[in-house]
């Protein structure tokens, strides 16, 4: 994209704030703040900085490893002019998209402040943002619709032509410096014929690490483009030759010894003056209370729970118990 075009043009590539890249900088911006916390004593945190702690402390999943590592070596891949795929799978509420955020932001620290560009104003040309990673959605859309998509996030007009906007695509994400591009919501691209040529064709353009995320294969509604990924088209081989597929499970899927175990150690991460002594008792409940309560069916909901409890107890009980577990669950 050169810089030096018509003004009429620039009008119409000038980047706009939008809502979904401006949700990114301040995501970006949190966990950097979170992580400068991490190893300070509580007592020597204010109530706001431990209930900001709380609210948005990194509960790593096991999974977590898996993803990191994916990360550090599909760097080293895409240097070499071939971008890597993960493929993250599992049942609503299994963390997936979380998951995915979590790991890039700390895979990306301490780089990951979303930098705020000067905009164009009378001068020619586009002023790009840098955002290291961007998040978008193919729910409710085809391949064209996914490309066109991507470049209003990045808050450019994006041409009506698939080809077109995944050009332009391209030519975003290699200005604004984006290292990692989700696309969630993948058994929501509507599959048509060719579309997986597409897919992989638009894929090719992206010089960074793509992390896909769906549903599990069981519940993939056969149009989509997540079920025909999984054909043995010559289109569909070429992408699942470059990506790593990571299934998450739910609790009743899990050894109840790694269950207990996992939220035991999450309530260790919390930043409470009281510490958390009914942990292992929490923990215990939780594993029974799984089993016939949807809103504990999978560990990043636990941790989801936990966090609220525990940034209430802040300037409060100082610590976790169970009878607030209860009330909130």
């Amino acid at each position: 994209m050169s810089v030096k075009t018509k003004r009429s043009s620039t009008r119409e590539l000038a980047i706009r704030v939008t809502a979904g890249q401006d949700h990114m900088t301040r995501y970006m911006q949190t966990r950097n703040q979170i992580k400068q916390y991490e190893f300070l004593d509580p007592r020597h945190m204010s109530d706001d900085q431990r209930r900001l702690y709380n609210q948005c402390v990194y509960i790593p999943l096991a999974e977590a490893t898996q993803v990191s590592g994916f990360l550090k070596k599909a760097e080293f891949t895409n240097h070499l002019g071939a971008n890597s795929f993960l493929w993250i799978q599992g049942d609503a509420g299994t963390g997936k998209t979380s998951l995915a955020l979590e790991a890039s932001a700390l895979h990306l620290f301490p780089d990951n402040v979303g930098a705020k560009a000067t905009r164009p104003g009378k001068s020619k040309g586009v002023v790009y943002d840098y955002a290291p990673i961007c998040c978008i959605s193919g729910q409710g859309s085809q391949i064209a619709g996914l490309m066109r998509t991507g470049c209003t996030w990045y808050g450019l007009d994006a041409p009506r032509t698939g080809s077109d906007a995944g050009d332009r695509l391209g030519q975003i994400v290699h200005h604004c410096g984006t290292r990692i591009l989700i696309i969630d919501d993948l058994h929501g691209l509507m599959h048509l014929h060719k579309s997986i040529d597409e897919f992989r064709v638009a894929l090719n353009k992206l010089a960074a690490t793509v992390i896909l995320i769906s549903v599990s294969r069981k519940d993939m509604i056969k149009s989509s483009v997540a079920a025909a990924l999984m054909d043995e088209t010559p289109a569909a081989k070429q992408i699942i030759s470059r990506t790593t597929p990571l299934v998450l499970s739910n609790i009743h899927n899990m050894e109840p010894a790694e269950v207990v175990a996992s939220i035991e150690r999450a309530q260790s991460l919390f930043k409470l003056l009281g510490g958390c002594a009914d942990a292992a008792v929490i923990a215990e409940w939780v594993l029974q209370e799984s089993k016939t309560n949807p809103r504990l069916a999978s560990l990043p909901l636990v941790y989801t729970l936990l966090r609220s409890v525990a940034a209430s107890a802040v300037g409060e009980e100082e610590t976790i118990t169970l009878a607030r577990v209860i009330e909130a669950a």
